[in-house]
């Protein structure tokens, strides 16, 4: 439990788990969304 609510804790993995909620996307399009290389 500890380690899902660390992982949430992240904005970027909160904004994945958004973007992920509204309709399927794959990694590159996903990584389009974010300016992280």
């Amino acid at each position: 439990m500890q380690d899902t609510l660390r992982a949430i804790a992240d904005p970027t993995r909160r904004e994945i788990l958004n973007l992920l909620k509204h309709s399927r996307l794959s990694a590159g399009e996903i990584c389009n969304h974010f300016s992280i290389s």
